[in-house]
């Protein structure tokens, strides 16, 4: 008996799930009758990985049970909607041939480019002119010559890392990402339509495909210091001044300060929920208006030509395309706030876009910071 199969004789499984020993893989299968028909199908499929020490079989035991706990549950997912009628088959498994048994036809014959294609046709109603334009490029430019005959149940996660690594060979990270919207969003309608169950781009780590040049960033982060800042805001009134001084001291996107409603504001306790940038509500319910128009603020150009430009000259600063955002940040470096806790105020998952972006001045602020008071007396107390 080998290894792999005295491992799997003492798993024990749940009745209807089954585990079988292939050349290279153990599959958990689950049993269940559906019309009257008995059904089987394969929920897991997992590598068999080598097993030279006993570290090894335990952690390769434990992913078998953590397989077994999710088919389990599966097939009790199954079995309920089975007993409720509301099971469909195609949408737990759209590449079974039993699909066809139960008279369910399913989407085989929609391609990315029938996705793309009706995304276009609306997407001018769905976002900002200039929002809209860069999506239809990504779109016609980038995306439809690579996948448009490409059946979407047919996209997988290699189609897409392919596509990544090459457009990573002559164009930067950044503009790889913003390509992958359209992508992004078609994909999770398709989830939502049950055309397809996962989007592809779920499994995808940008930063595992491509190539370490395209990883560089560019752009070149040159953020007002607070003297600067002083001198900008003193050259500002009323709703433009209060617009612009929340924009540096939170760092808050023009979309979201745009977007801030009164209900979001919380001055008992001292914060700002960022939760939306569009506008959702009532317009009186917004923080920021026009200071001549009095409504809510248009969009991003009317809020630079109308606020920030005519501040700008009058100031004397230094012009530079408005960087509260970066700003914000290396003032926040520069007081050695914590980055974890700085890059959730920016609503990063962690601090690597801290690092892409501001990795200089981190540096520098570490060079410049002073262990904190009492930490001798703590370190003398431990030794």
């Amino acid at each position: 008996m080998s290894e792999i199969d005295e491992i799997i004789k003492n798993i024990e499984a749940p009745a209807g799930l089954e585990l079988r020993v292939l050349k290279s893989t153990v599959s958990c299968r689950i049993y269940f009758s559906y019309k009257g028909v008995k059904c089987r199908e394969t929920i897991t499929c997992r590598k068999i990985s080598k097993l030279e020490t006993p570290t090894h079989k335990k952690h390769f035991t434990n992913d078998i049970k953590k397989d077994i706990v999710y088919a389990d549950s599966k097939r009790g997912s199954i079995i309920y909607e089975i007993q409720r009628r509301t099971f469909k088959y195609s949408n737990h498994f759209p590449d079974s041939k039993r699909c066809a048994l139960f008279g369910e036809t399913y989407h085989d014959s929609v391609t990315v480019g029938d996705l793309l294609e009706e995304y276009l046709q609306k997407v001018d109603k769905l976002k900002e002119k200039s929002t809209a334009r860069n999506y239809t490029k990504s779109i016609t430019g980038q995306l439809m010559p690579y996948f448009r005959d490409t059946p979407v149940q047919e996209l997988k996660p290699k189609h897409i890392r392919e596509w990544m690594y090459n457009k990573s060979l002559s164009c930067k990270r950044k503009t790889i990402v913003n390509n992958l919207i359209p992508l992004k969003q078609v994909l999770k309608q398709a989830v939502a339509d049950k055309v397809i169950l996962r989007s592809p781009l779920d499994d995808i780590d940008i930063d595992q495909e491509i190539v370490k040049e395209a990883k560089e960033s560019e752009y070149e982060c040159d953020p007002f210091n607070i003297k600067e800042i002083e001198q900008i805001l003193s050259h500002m009134d009323g709703q433009v001044r209060n617009i612009f001084t929340t924009a540096f001291f939170t760092g808050m996107r023009t979309s979201e300060l745009i977007g801030l409603t009164w209900e979001k504001v919380n001055f008992r306790e001292g914060y700002i929920l960022v939760d939306q940038a569009n506008y959702t509500l009532n317009k009186d319910a917004y923080v920021f208006h026009h200071p001549t128009q009095n409504k809510p603020w248009a969009n991003d150009k009317q809020l630079r030509m109308t606020g920030w430009m005519p501040a700008m000259k009058r100031s004397g600063v230094r012009y530079n395309p408005y960087q509260t955002r970066h700003s914000f940040a290396c003032l926040m470096i520069a007081q050695n706030e914590n980055l974890f806790w700085l890059a959730g105020q920016l609503g990063h998952k962690g601090i690597e876009m801290l690092n892409r972006h501001y990795g200089a001045f981190i540096e520098q602020s570490g060079e410049r910071y002073q262990p904190k008071q009492g930490f001798a007396d703590v370190s003398a107390k431990l030794f």
